[in-house]
Formats: C-alpha cells, sequence, structure tokens
C-alpha cells in the first residue's frame, strides 16, 4: 500500500466516524441553546416584574414621606390627620 492510499482510507474512515459524532454533539448544543435562550426570556420577564414592583414600592414609599410630613404639619396646627394613602394592589402581596 502506498502512502496515498493510505491517507485516503485513513480520511475516509476518519471522515466517516467524526461526521455523524459531530452531527450529534451539534443537534446536543443546538438543544442546551435553545433551553438557554428559553431560561433567559424567564430570567429577563422576571426582571422586568421585580423592576416594575420595585418603581412601585418607591413610588409609594415617597407618597408616606409626603404624609408623615402632612401628619407633622396637622399635628402642628391642630387639624386632623389627613389619612394613610393605600397600599398599591400590586405590592399588596409583597407587603
Amino acid at each position: 500500500m502506498s502512502p496515498e492510499l493510505i491517507a485516503a482510507v485513513g480520511a475516509a474512515v476518519g471522515t466517516a466516524v467524526t461526521a455523524p459524532v459531530l452531527a450529534a454533539w451539534t443537534a446536543s448544543q443546538g438543544k442546551k441553546l435553545a433551553e438557554l435562550e428559553k431560561k433567559v426570556t424567564t430570567l429577563q420577564t422576571e426582571l422586568e416584574k421585580s423592576q416594575g414592583l420595585f418603581r412601585l414600592a418607591v413610588r409609594y414609599i415617597r407618597s408616606l414621606i409626603g404624609h408623615v410630613r402632612e401628619l407633622e404639619d396637622a399635628q402642628r396646627d391642630g387639624r386632623t390627620a389627613p389619612t394613610m394613602p393605600p397600599v398599591p394592589e400590586l405590592l399588596m402581596d409583597e407587603v
């Protein structure tokens, strides 16, 4: 057998073995990538929800700070205390 023939046979056998292995690996990577993309989408959705709740909580805290100032003014002036701002519906489960 000549070196060229041995190289050709080796290449043919290598290709016959390597191609299915690479195809299986590529399919496996594609499946993992799809799972990771789904997880990223889920995490992005959860992050947006959490950020929205955080912003709402900050606005509510600011309204409570304003309420405390109004209470102080009312007590100092002898007026009736203002009613407390209601807790936003979306924050009820968090509180």
